[in-house]
């Protein structure tokens, strides 16, 4: 009876085992950068997140990054903001099921803490919510230059925005209609628009005057690049340790 029995689990793990090598996924990285002025300093905010999709489960790896400013007493007692000082950088494995409003979040692929995240809060953290997607999806006004591809699709648009002290003045718009991945997008309202993908949204505001001080040109992106995954196995055993966790934390 005992051999029975270890037989059938046995089956049932070379079964799982299996069903996990056959998982389908597919993976792309989302790069932005951020850029303003600050006590004279230009200041660069990159982001990086690669996000992994299987059948039913979406990963977030991002790399989380930390700006670090120098502080000081003046002679009244004042704080004194003397700029950014570093950015430090921490890696986090974000997990959750699609289109579930939480997941859990891991320090590393070996077994590590599970912690509760609101998947929404996560996404707009990282610059991929719907509020920026709405933004990149914006009937801009004034059309300077388009061009399109080999399929006759949208590929590059260029708008220029009215003059404003703070903000961007001109935008770019990058599509690629050859980009075969639909699990992600920066803009699912663009993407169904003009039957293509929107890969890269670029601002540039140009260089002016602010309170006395000539603030340089300054750029924002936002970009996705399909990916390869070189580590399926660690991910495929990352995404067995979310389904048990899940289950215990009622997820």
């Amino acid at each position: 009876m005992k051999h029975c029995i270890y037989v059938i689990m046995l089956g049932i793990l070379i079964l799982s085992c299996s069903f996990y090598r056959k998982e389908r996924l597919t993976a792309i990285d989302f790069f932005g950068n951020s850029q303003y002025f600050d006590r004279n300093q230009l200041i660069n905010l990159p982001t990086h997140v690669k996000m992994i999709s299987s059948n039913e489960i979406n990963l977030y790896i991002i790399d989380t990054k930390n700006t670090n400013r120098s502080f000081a007493l003046g002679k009244n007692g004042e704080i004194i903001n003397n700029g950014i000082t570093g950015v430090d950088s921490s890696m986090n494995y974000y997990v959750a099921k699609k289109d579930a409003k939480f997941g859990l979040m891991y320090t590393g692929f070996k077994k590590s803490f599970a912690q509760k995240f609101n998947v929404d809060s996560l996404v707009t953290y990282s610059n991929l919510g719907k509020e920026n997607a709405k933004s990149f999806a914006s009937n801009f006004e004034k059309l300077v230059f388009s061009s399109r591809d080999h399929h006759k699709k949208i590929a590059i648009e260029k708008f220029r925005l009215p003059e404003q002290p703070n903000g961007a003045d001109s935008i770019y718009r990058f599509f690629n209609s050859d980009f075969t991945i639909t699990d992600f997008s920066l803009s699912k309202e663009l993407d169904e628009r003009y039957q293509t993908k929107l890969v890269k949204i670029v601002f540039i505001s140009n260089e002016k005057m602010k309170e006395g001080i000539l603030v340089p040109r300054l750029e924002t992106f936002y970009e996705i690049r399909q990916s390869e995954i070189n580590n399926k196995e660690e991910i495929l055993s990352l995404f067995k340790q979310f389904d048990a966790d899940a289950k215990k934390q009622g997820l």
